[in-house]
């Protein structure tokens, strides 16, 4: 199983499936901009997971379309392999979010 490696503060990270990705977006805009990764799941459907940076909703915070990219990029290069792969984004992670 492969996993994409996400910085946090303080030297911290949480690791996101990188198996069953159907999209990868920007949800949100400016400042609020997040990451919404959507699963394909043969028993709900789909599950969605929601990335949130630490300064989201300041100034220079939330995540840009370039970041957007990497997570895509990141998951490509993870290729349905086993291990883990680091993605380096604008602003660290505060927050995953499954719906």
């Amino acid at each position: 199983m492969g996993y994409v490696k996400v910085k946090k503060a303080a030297g911290a990270f949480d690791i996101v499936c990188a198996e069953n990705v159907g999209t990868i977006k920007a949800d949100g805009s400016g400042n609020a901009l997040k990451i919404e990764i959507k699963y394909l799941n043969a028993v709900t459907g789909s599950r969605e997971l929601t990335l949130t940076s630490t300064d989201s909703g300041q100034t220079g915070g939330g995540f840009t379309q370039a970041d957007v990219q990497a997570m895509v990029e990141a998951v490509g290069l993870i290729g349905g392999g086993s291990g883990m792969i680091d993605v380096s984004l604008s602003n660290t992670l505060a927050s995953i979010a499954l719906s």
